[in-house]
């Protein structure tokens, strides 16, 4: 396996990112506003690249047997979360909602970008995905990628509110895409 796609990697990367946990942008987005909004009850919810913090929070809004992650390591054996190679995925259940916090466009855009084309393919009608807007390092026309597989796209880092939720703070939205799918 790649040193990008290494546990130790990642977990290096976490050290630099509050541990992926509470602080961190992705999880404060999941706190902040997916949390908060009107996400089918019919489908999966989805981390790509999963840690604790984040799966147990979905865990506790959505209930355990909706949510599922994968990431390349495990370390507390969260039932959750599934030791996956995202590359190794070929088809999904439908999903209600996911968040494409796999990887990097810096690090690993092959895998970013699979990751996102499970999701646009296998998300159910009113579905959401998270992840990048096309302000990326791989310069992938992600936003282009949703409108052409029948979502809407709101660039989170442009607007005030979603659904009456404050999205205004900048630091936390900014670069976020999220799409609905019609």
């Amino acid at each position: 396996m790649p040193e990008n796609y290494s546990v130790d990697f990642w977990n290096k990367i976490a050290d630099t990112m509050n541990g992926f946990g509470p602080g961190f942008y992705g999880y404060e987005i999941l706190k902040k506003l997916i949390c908060k909004i009107d996400i089918p009850n019919h489908g999966k919810i989805v981390l790509w690249g999963a840690r604790d913090h984040s799966i147990n929070l979905l865990c506790k809004h959505f209930g355990h047997d909706r949510v599922i992650g994968y990431d390349v390591g495990n370390p507390n054996k969260n039932p959750n979360i599934k030791i996956q190679n995202v590359l190794q995925i070929t088809s999904h259940e439908p999903i209600a909602f996911s968040y494409n916090d796999v990887g990097s466009f810096k690090h690993t855009p092959v895998v970013k970008l699979h990751a996102h084309m499970l999701a646009v393919k296998n998300t159910v009608k009113g579905g959401y995905l998270l992840g990048r807007n096309n302000i990326n390092a791989a310069k992938v026309n992600l936003e282009g990628i949703c409108v052409d597989y029948g979502f809407e796209n709101f660039d989170l880092g442009l607007m005030q509110e979603y659904q009456g939720v404050d999205v205004s703070d900048h630091m936390v939205f900014c670069n976020h895409l999220l799409s609905r799918k019609k």
